[in-house]
């Protein structure tokens, strides 16, 4: 026996599958929304206002079920029963390859309102995210994050303001996660405060009902959750949870863009003091092995490997800050493209009246920050100089041999005030990560370097389609968690601080 409200969501939607059992495809409206990679879709109508909503969020690897398990929700929640000889699908596996594409690039709310006959007495939105662990790699799986981050950062109509629980689903069978698994679980995690960790639900697919195998491997990975669900256990919406603000995960995101602002502004800095000792130390030597030479002849001419900065093009539609006064990036992915709205850069601290740079060494006014096109970028080159053009550059010392002590005076000051800058920004970075600690769910997984080479060995192992490409990638994340890890050692810091 099917409802009069069953027979009016078949009677709008469209069969895909002829069965048995019958598949239909339901139909739900899309909300115009101004962010290109999240999506809202409303399913039925707001009949009683001021029902309250609940909020889940599904996450999980790709070939998990996730989307199996979404549709198993959306049956039970419309009032689908095992005799039934027809199903609904909210998410259609076999669409075109474009229409694939195009939504798991996507984070999708989908909201069903409260009707007569509902199994639940509120409306339930669930957040369906893209597959984590797909052939794209690590840098695919931390653009996902950064989505989900940028999500829960939205305020208003676009955003929530709340968040009930968060599934992880994953295959019963699995007796242990792989590094990826256990990558894709802390990254997730250390998103949230540490408040919603009785709000993490594990959600297995293919079990039969009995504590599947995946449950141990999720305990002795210490993955926060409450409990966890079958695949088809309805208990999921029976189970009463409190509601958990969203406020100490805003606080977790906010504080995450600055370290990792920080974090990205230190990298080039190091690398052209690095730049900066070998060529002194290639002056230095030079200076030694050939200073008779030189004192003879003002055009001794010798090569040096030095630092030098360019600007890349961005491709259309990726923003950036620049500071115009000290010709860096401070922050090479900015959401904020107007000029305007600079104050609202994570590389910013205060608001439009007072905000200034937390990158910058001389914390420059935001005003002074604009979206170019364009990246600042330190490369390296050979260059040829003269004897006389190294005396050019310095004009204080009176005799040749006085100019030469002096000449290298000058570069270890330069070299000194690098060394400080950086050391400020470490700092930084430091307190930074010390305040994570004290609010985040999970620490940051790229401070954990024994995971990042566990991916690289897996990598190197099953050499899957693009493998060389994400170790290459894998190799380029190490050295941000190698510096993480230096930051929050206190003896390494310490030592660093020293030298």
């Amino acid at each position: 026996m099917v409802d009069y409200r069953l027979e009016n969501i078949i009677a709008k939607s469209t069969v895909i599958e002829a069965g048995p059992p019958v598949v239909y495809q339901i139909h739900a409206r899309p909300l115009d929304l101004k962010k290109s990679n999240i999506a809202k879709v409303e399913f039925g109508i707001p009949v009683v206002p001021h029902k309250p909503t609940r909020v889940l969020m599904v996450v999980g690897a790709t070939g998990a079920g996730k989307s199996t398990l979404i549709n198993a929700m959306v049956n039970f929640l419309l009032g689908v029963k095992w005799e039934h000889e027809f199903r609904l699908k909210l998410i259609h596996d076999e669409v075109s390859q474009s229409q694939a594409h195009s939504q798991t690039q996507m984070i999708t709310a989908y909201t069903f309102y409260w009707q007569k006959g509902s199994p639940l007495n509120c409306n339930l939105t669930i957040i369906d995210t893209p597959g984590f662990g797909d052939t794209r790699g690590l840098k695919r799986d931390q653009e996902i994050t950064r989505h989900i981050r940028e999500f829960f950062e939205l305020k208003g109509r676009d955003g929530l303001d709340s968040l009930h629980g968060i599934g992880f689903v994953t295959q019963a069978s699995l007796a242990r996660l792989t590094p990826t698994q256990k990558y894709i679980s802390d990254s997730i995690l250390s998103i949230f405060g540490k408040d919603i960790k009785d709000n993490i639900f594990i959600m297995t697919t293919f079990a039969d009902g009995a504590d599947p195998p995946v449950m141990g491997a999720i305990r002795e990975a210490n993955i926060p959750h409450a409990s966890f669900f079958p695949f088809n256990n309805s208990a999921l919406f029976a189970h009463s949870d409190g509601v958990v603000s969203l406020q100490m995960t805003r606080e977790v995101l906010h504080e995450r863009q600055q370290l990792e602002t920080i974090v990205n502004g230190i990298q080039p800095k190091i690398n052209a003091g690095l730049a900066k000792i070998d060529e002194l130390k290639q002056e230095e030597e030079m200076l030694k092995a050939n200073e008779s030479k030189i004192l003879a002849n003002k055009d001794f001419k010798y090569k040096v490997k030095v630092t030098k900065q360019r600007q890349i093009p961005l491709p259309h539609g990726q923003y950036v800050t620049n500071c115009v006064y000290c010709s860096i990036t401070c922050h090479n992915d900015c959401i904020y493209g107007n000029d305007k709205d600079k104050w609202k850069c994570c590389a910013m601290s205060g608001n439009e009246s007072n905000a200034t740079c937390k990158v910058c060494v001389n914390h420059c006014s935001w005003e002074k920050h604009f979206n170019n096109g364009y990246i600042f970028e330190f490369y390296e080159e050979m260059e040829t100089r003269t004897s006389q053009e190294l005396y050019e550059r310095y004009t204080e010392a009176k005799t040749a041999k006085d100019k030469l002590e002096y000449i290298i005076q000058e570069i270890e000051k330069e070299l000194q005030e690098m060394q400080r800058v950086v050391l400020y920004n470490i700092r930084k970075a430091r307190k930074c990560l010390q305040r994570l600690d004290e609010i985040a769910l999970k620490p940051n997984p790229l401070t954990e370097v024994e995971y990042i080479d566990l991916l690289i060995k897996s990598e190197e192992q099953q050499k899957n389609a693009g493998w060389e490409k994400r170790i290459d990638y894998f190799y380029e994340v190490r050295q941000q968690a190698e510096l993480l890890a230096t930051v929050t050692d206190e003896e390494a810091f310490e030592k660093l601080a020293c030298e």
